[in-house]
C-alpha cells in the first residue's frame, strides 16, 4: 500500500475499522508478515 503522506497513513492506521480488523482477524490469522516503511527520495 502507498499513502500520499504521513497524515494519510496515520488516518488509515488509527481508523476504528482498521484497528478492529487487526485485532479481530489479522493477529489471529496471519503468522508471517513483512512490512517495510520508507520515505521515498
Amino acid at each position: 500500500m502507498e499513502f500520499a503522506d504521513q497524515a494519510a497513513y496515520d488516518a488509515y492506521n488509527t481508523h476504528p475499522k482498521h484497528v478492529a480488523f487487526v485485532k479481530d482477524r489479522w493477529e489471529r490469522e496471519v503468522s508471517k508478515f513483512l512490512e517495510i516503511d520508507y520515505v521515498p527520495i
